[in-house]
C-alpha cells in the first residue's frame, strides 16, 4: 500500500510541478529585465520549511531583521520570509506582529501519508514553495534556502539571473532517527532514503553559496559529501547564528492594538505564578529544548535527581543548618511542542511519568511552547541553563543564555565547543552523564553568595557580544548577499557582451 501512495504522490506532485513551470516561464518572459544599479532595490527570499519555535526558526527570524536594519551597507533592502507552515499562537512574535513579511506556500501538502514518507512530503512541500515563490517574484535578487536543498535548482531553473544561498544547518540523512545502531531497515525503506540521499548531494551542487552554521557542522557536511569540500570554506563559510542581545534581553512588550495574541492552549502556569516558584527556590536550573528525543532532556531530569538525592541523604547525616537543602532547588523544563507531531506529545508525557519515577515530580515543572514573555523570565532568573543534546549542530540555547550571564551546562561535543568552549571560563562541558551533569549543578547549587556564577555569567556576556551579535551576522550577511548579486550580475553583462560580439562577427 505505501509504495503505491507514494507512486500516486509522485506522479501528482509532478503533474502539478509541469504545469507551475509552463505557467512560470510565460510570466517570467513578460516580466523579462533586470534592476543592475548598485542603488537600486534588493529583494531577498528566505525559504524555511516550518516557521515555528526552534533554534532553526529562531536564526532565520534574526537573519531577517538584521538585514532589514543594514541601512548603511544598502539603503534599500526587502527581506521576505516563504513557508510551508505557520501558526502565529506557536511562533516568534517579530512573525506575526508584522517586522517580518511572512508568506505561506504548500501548507496544503501533507506533512505525511500515514506517518510515513516525511521527506518526501517536506520535498514536495519545499518545491512547491519554490515553484510559487518564482511566479510571484522572478525579480528576487538573493534567495536564501535553509535546510531542504532540493528547492534550490528550482530556483537556479526558474529565476536563472538569481543568486541562490544554501544555509547548511547539518546533512538531512544523518538526522534519520531510524539509521541508529543495530535498528533494522527494510529494503524499501533504504531504497527510499537512497534517493533523497542522492536527491539531497545532487542539489546542493547548484547553491552559488554554501554557508555553515558551525565548524562542526562544516566538518560533517564535507564528510558526508567530499566533492563540497572546495565550496565552503573552514573559516569564511562559517556564519555562526547571531543573537540580538538588545532585544533578547529586554523584557518583552506587551501586544500593540491590533495585533494577534498568542493564546497558549497547553496550561501552562503564567508568569506571575512563575515568579512566585523562582522566590521560593534560592536555585533554579532551567532546560530549554525541543520535546524530541535526540535533544536528551532526560539527561536533565536523572542529573537533577541525583543532586536531589546527595542533598536528602546528606541532610540525614549532617546539621540542619546546612547550607542547601533539596527544597531549594527547581528545575523547569520548556520548549517547542507541536501538538501535531507524535513525537512531542509522547515524549512530553515520557518525561513527566520518568520525574515521578525519579521522584522528583515535587521540584519540577513542564512548559510547552512558551512566550517570549515566559522565555526571558527562565533566562533571566535561572542560576545555570542545563542544555543536554549531544552532537548538535551549532545550539542557540547557549548563546541566548550567555547573553543574559548565565552559567551554561552543555555536552562537550557539536556546537557547544566553539560557543561555550571546554575551557570552563565561558561555561561548563561535561560527557552526557547524570553523574557528571549532577557534579556541575551541585557547584552551581552550594555557590551561596552566588560568586561563580557572577565570574562565568560575566565572561560568557562579554564572549557573547563580541563572538555572536547580530550585527556582525548580518553585515557579513549583507555583504555576502551583495557580492553574490554581482556576481550574477557580471555573468549576465558578460554573457551579454559575448552575444553581442557574436552578432558583430557574423554581421561582418
Amino acid at each position: 500500500m505505501f509504495p503505491l501512495l507514494v507512486a500516486l504522490a509522485v506522479v501528482v506532485a509532478g503533474v502539478l510541478i509541469q504545469r507551475f513551470l509552463h505557467y512560470a516561464l510565460m510570466r517570467m518572459k513578460r516580466l523579462a529585465g533586470r534592476k543592475l544599479s548598485g542603488e537600486a532595490m534588493m529583494d531577498v527570499v528566505f525559504l524555511h520549511p516550518d516557521l515555528g519555535l526552534g533554534g532553526a526558526e529562531r536564526l532565520v527570524v534574526d537573519a531577517v531583521v538584521g538585514l532589514q536594519s543594514q541601512q548603511e551597507v544598502h539603503k534599500k533592502i526587502r527581506c521576505t520570509m516563504v513557508t510551508n507552515h505557520h501558526e502565529p499562537q506557536r511562533a516568534f512574535q517579530e512573525t506575526r506582529d508584522g517586522t517580518i513579511k511572512v508568506v505561506v506556500h504548500g501548507s496544503w501538502i501533507p506533512r505525511h501519508i500515514a506517518h510515513r514518507g516525511l521527506v518526501l512530503c517536506a520535498t514536495m512541500r519545499m518545491i512547491f514553495a519554490a515553484v510559487v515563490t518564482c511566479i510571484q517574484s522572478p525579480r528576487t535578487d538573493v534567495f536564501i534556502v535553509d535546510q531542504v536543498s532540493a528547492a534550490v535548482p528550482v530556483l537556479k531553473l526558474l529565476c536563472p539571473s538569481s543568486a541562490v544561498l544554501f544555509y547548511c544547518h547539518f546533512p538531512d540523512q544523518l538526522c534519520d532517527p531510524s539509521r541508529a545502531k543495530n535498528r533494522q531497515r527494510s529494503l524499501l525503506h533504504r531504497t527510499y532514503r537512497n534517493v533523497f540521499d542522492a536527491i539531497e548531494a545532487f542539489t546542493m551542487r547548484f547553491s552559488d553559496s554554501i554557508v555553515c552554521n558551525s565548524k562542526f557542522s562544516r566538518g560533517v557536511t564535507v564528510d558526508t559529501f567530499p566533492s563540497l569540500a572546495s565550496k565552503i570554506h573552514s573559516e569564511e563559510d562559517i556564519f555562526y547564528p547571531p543573537i540580538n542581545i538588545a532585544s533578547a534581553t529586554a523584557k518583552p512588550l506587551p501586544p500593540r492594538h491590533g495585533e494577534a495574541v498568542s493564546v497558549n492552549p497547553f496550561e501552562n502556569l503564567d508568569d506571575a505564578e512563575l515568579s512566585r516558584l523562582f522566590l521560593k527556590h534560592r536555585c533554579c536550573f532551567v532546560s530549554l529544548n525541543r520535546y524530541e528525543r535526540k535533544k536528551n532532556i532526560a539527561l536533565a531530569l536523572e542529573a537533577f535527581a541525583t543532586l536531589i538525592g546527595r542533598l536528602k541523604s546528606t541532610a540525614t547525616t549532617a546539621t540542619t543548618d546546612a547550607l542547601v537543602s533539596a527544597d531549594d532547588l527547581l528545575l523547569v523544563v520548556a520548549g517547542g511542542y507541536d501538538p501535531r507531531l507524535a513525537e512531542n506529545v509522547d515524549h512530553y508525557t515520557e518525561l513527566v511519568t520518568l520525574s515521578n519515577t525519579l521522584g522528583i515530580e515535587k521540584h519540577c515543572v513542564f512548559l510547552r511552547s512558551i512566550e517570549s514573555s515566559t522565555k526571558h523570565l527562565l533566562l533571566s532568573r535561572a542560576q545555570c541553563i542545563v542544555y543536554t543534546p549531544s552532537g548538535e549542530h551549532f545550539g542557540i540555547v547557549p548563546i541566548e543564555a550567555m547573553a543574559f550571564g548565565k552559567v551554561v551546562l552543555a555536552v562537550n561535543d557539536g556546537g557547544p565547543m566553539e560557543s561555550v568552549t571546554n575551557t570552563d571560563r565561558y561555561g561548563f562541558l561535561r560527557p552526557p552523564q547524570p553523574a557528571a551533569f549532577a557534579e556541575v549543578m551541585s557547584m552551581v547549587a552550594h555557590d551561596v553568595n552566588g560568586t561563580l556564577v557572577r565570574r562565568i555569567g560575566a565572561a560568557a556576556k562579554a564572549r557573547c557580544q563580541e563572538q555572536f551579535s547580530l550585527n556582525s551576522f548580518s553585515t557579513r550577511l549583507m555583504q555576502r548577499l551583495l557580492l553574490l548579486r554581482s556576481n550574477v550580475t557580471d555573468k549576465k553583462l558578460g554573457l551579454g557582451t559575448y552575444s553581442i560580439k557574436k552578432m558583430v562577427s557574423k554581421q561582418e
